[in-house]
């Protein structure tokens, strides 16, 4: 189960009990004790809660872990600080055109540079498959944002964080349209990257990988862009969301993680 409840509205506007398990998500990595296992006091793998079975092991180095995070009502968060990934294996159930993202997170390090993956399945340095949450070249001091998807240059939505403050972010991505992006619990203020809408496609069949993304090669290929952010929660749903199932994750973060 995942880390608390929070209270969702529903489209008629009563209200109901409502965690990530209302979307039956491809993928829910929660980072309470009991979906994260440990080598070390460092995470060896965050397991799937969806029942999906979809596991993320670490590659090349084990993330950290913080078992009561002050930042966020002192529930667990896995650390990355630009050295460790984990990777879910490729599996076409993974594959899909319509998807959603959603992640409460924040920045660890005011110091960055370059492009870096926080969540992401995408086949090249050349961002030319699948979708990426990420930073962009100029994270490092505008702190911007981006989730995109099938190209960066063609259709992708961002916005700016210069702070390490936790924060709420939810992605949705129809497969035609550009990505509707909500962040800190908020629906304005986000920027539309330049060029014609495209539709997404995963020709590359990828790995999603937590903490950068993938260089080169495809399912199994080298990592790079690691990234320097701590996690409380993920989750991966196979379908674009309404703007009410957006707005229920913002407020389960809220009541769960304090965020804004």
């Amino acid at each position: 189960m995942g880390l608390g409840l929070a209270v969702g509205l529903l489209a008629s506007g009563t209200s109901t009990t409502w965690t990530p398990a209302s979307l039956s998500p491809l993928v829910w990595l929660p980072s309470n004790t009991g979906q994260v296992t440990l080598v070390s006091g460092n995470v060896d793998s965050w397991n799937d809660a969806s029942g999906n079975g979809f596991n993320a092991a670490f590659s090349g180095a084990r993330p950290g872990y913080t078992s009561s995070d002050a930042g966020i009502s002192g529930k667990p968060s896995v650390n990355f600080t630009g050295t460790q990934a984990l990777v879910v294996p490729y599996n076409s159930a993974l594959q899909t055109t319509n998807v959603a993202l959603l992640i409460a997170w924040r920045w660890n390090s005011a110091t960055r540079s370059g492009n870096h993956g926080i969540v992401a399945n995408q086949t090249s340095g050349a961002w030319n498959d699948g979708w990426v949450l990420g930073e962009g070249p100029g994270a490092a001091t505008d702190g911007e944002v981006e989730f995109y998807a099938n190209a960066f240059n063609s259709n992708y939505t961002y916005n700016v964080f210069a702070n390490t403050n936790w924060r709420a972010t939810g992605a949705s991505y129809n497969g035609a349209a550009r990505p509707t992006y909500q962040n800190d619990g908020l629906t304005s203020g986000n920027i539309v990257g330049p060029g014609p809408s495209t539709n997404i496609s995963f020709l590359g069949h990828t790995q999603i990988v937590v903490g950068g993304y993938t260089n080169s090669g495809g399912a199994g290929g080298a990592l790079a862009g690691l990234v320097k952010a701590d996690i409380a929660e993920i989750v991966i749903v196979g379908r674009a969301l309404t703007a009410g199932e957006l707005a229920s994750w913002h407020t389960y973060c809220q009541t769960t993680f304090g965020t804004p």
